[in-house]
Parts: C-alpha cells; sequence; structure tokens
C-alpha cells in the first residue's frame, strides 16, 4: 500500500505582492516547502506539483509539472496519476503545525478534510474513494466560473464545499497557528506572534473575555 503526498504550489499567487515564491518563505530556519517534506517524511512519495514557476530542487519532494492549472482543482486533477492508496493533499503556502501535520497522517475518514471553518488546508483519502473526488474535482472545475464570490477560483474549498453537499467527507478541525499566506503581511503578522487560523482567533476571543 503506498501512500502519496502532494503538496500542490501550481497557483498564479494573485494575491502574492513579493517577487518571491511565497512557499520558499522561512520560518524557524527553513521554508514551507521544506517543512513540509520533513513533517511528511514518512510518507512513501512526496510530489511537488507545479505549473509555470518552477522550484529550485527540495530535497525530499520530487517535481511534477501540472499540464493544466487554472483552478487548484484543476492541477490536482491533472495530478491524479500520483494518487496512491492512500492520498494526502497539501498547500504549498500553508505553515503546518507538527500537531497538525500528525493529525492529517494519522485520521483516515472517506475523504477526510482539515479546515479552520475558512481554509482549507489539506485533503486525504483512499483509492476506494477515487472515483468520487474525480466526480467532485470535474464539478468543481465545470462550476468553477460561475461560483458565487469567494468561491469562484476553483480552490480546495469548492471540493470541500462540494463533498459536503453530497455527505461524502468528514470535517476535521485545525484550531492551532497552521495558516496560508496570501499577502506578505500575512508572513510579518505570523512572525509577530499572529494568527489568521479562525478556530484559535475564536478560542484567543474567549479566553480574553
Amino acid at each position: 500500500m503506498t501512500r502519496n503526498v502532494l503538496v500542490l504550489c501550481a497557483g498564479q499567487a494573485s494575491r502574492w505582492d513579493r517577487p518571491s515564491q511565497k512557499q520558499l518563505l522561512q520560518i524557524d530556519s527553513e521554508t514551507l516547502l521544506t517543512r513540509i517534506a520533513r513533517q511528511f517524511a514518512s510518507s512513501d512519495n512526496r510530489f511537488l506539483v507545479w505549473h509555470d514557476r518552477e522550484f529550485p530542487p527540495i530535497d525530499g519532494l520530487v517535481p511534477f509539472r501540472a499540464e493544466r492549472a487554472k483552478w487548484t482543482c484543476e492541477s490536482l486533477l491533472s495530478a491524479e496519476s500520483l494518487w496512491g492508496d492512500e492520498t494526502i493533499i497539501l498547500l504549498g503556502d500553508v505553515y503546518y503545525t507538527d500537531l497538525s501535520a500528525d493529525l492529517i497522517q494519522r485520521e483516515w475518514a472517506e475523504p477526510r478534510v482539515f479546515t479552520d471553518t475558512s481554509d482549507v488546508f489539506a485533503v486525504t483519502w483512499s483509492k476506494e474513494v477515487n472515483q468520487t473526488i474525480q466526480r467532485a474535482l470535474q464539478d468543481a472545475i465545470r462550476l468553477a466560473p460561475t461560483w458565487e464570490k469567494g468561491w469562484n477560483h476553483g480552490r480546495l474549498g469548492v471540493l470541500f464545499k462540494l463533498l459536503t453537499r453530497d455527505k461524502a467527507c468528514m470535517k476535521q478541525w485545525i484550531d492551532d497557528r497552521t495558516q496560508d499566506f496570501d499577502l506578505y503581511s500575512d508572513y510579518e503578522h505570523f512572525l509577530r506572534g499572529g494568527t489568521k487560523n479562525v478556530l484559535l482567533l475564536k478560542q484567543l476571543a474567549r479566553a480574553a473575555r
């Protein structure tokens, strides 16, 4: 049985306001990609899925160029040949805490989506539901141009919404410092000890009352 990790880095990063690739941001003396490769080293294979911006070699990550990558769901479907007996989908611009990385590798439902209610950080499934995932991705790509504001880029959130609609997934809450970086200011805020994780912010707000 093979467990494959796909780290999606094929997006256009339209909100990123720096020339450097955000997946190469440094936190605790390692880049986001290097951190992911280390945290998920026990998996059989780890792939870095890119499209038009090639990355420097990252130990532990095998590069794979997605032929289609207009939307996140499209790059994931383009990388279908990499899906294993067990598949873990990660995002290259996310800082995963060690606790969250362990949770993602330990919790196996059919499939499971890891989220803070706002952002989707990871999706996992086994090959028995490959067709379910494939159909949901195809629907996401088909609907992406007309989806309501906030869901119109074919991101993993669309996949989550479709799977939830069909009652085909389990939700796993991530309520720690795991977060993505849409803007450089997100990164600066994180380095100062801040967070944009919705569930963690709610916990902090309750504790401050």
